[in-house]
């Protein structure tokens, strides 16, 4: 839902809020690689364990956002909005029945969410493979084929 939505703005040149200043870090996680640690794991008969996932030097929100718009060829912009006050008006419109984004996104929003994946990578021998600009670029280009009409 939230990527359509992102997504929608750049096709349309739109400028894309951020809540906040952008500057955070949001760590993401391939399929792939989730698939390839859940293997490992099995290899290494851990199956039943806990392990973070997650790529390695997420960039900032401002730069993930500038690097799709970038490759999208798209002339959107970015706007940086004062974190604590959309939350609060993200959260009154959700309680009227206008729910742009789930609270669990909003809240972190403008945080720094980065896992510890050390772990992982020396009790499973595993390494991210995907890194997030190539993660949101490919997402981008998976949702531009699914709307793209067939003639």
């Amino acid at each position: 839902g939230i990527l359509k939505k992102l997504f929608k703005l750049i096709d349309l040149n739109l400028p894309v809020p951020t809540i906040g200043s952008g500057k955070n870090h949001y760590q993401m996680v391939s399929v792939f690689d989730c698939v390839d640690a859940v293997i490992k794991a099995i290899e290494k008969g851990v199956p039943n364990s806990e392990y973070n996932l997650g790529s390695k030097n997420p960039p900032s929100i401002n730069e993930l956002l500038k690097n799709v718009i970038n490759k999208a060829n798209s002339k959107s912009i970015l706007i940086h909005t004062y974190g604590p006050l959309i939350k609060v008006v993200l959260s009154l419109l959700s309680t009227v029945g206008l729910k742009l984004m789930y609270k669990e996104q909003y809240m972190i929003a403008d945080e720094e969410y980065i896992l510890d994946i050390r772990k992982t990578v020396e009790e499973l021998d595993w390494n991210p493979k995907f890194n997030d600009s190539d993660m949101i670029y490919q997402a981008y280009k998976e949702y531009n084929m699914a709307t793209t009409p067939i003639v």
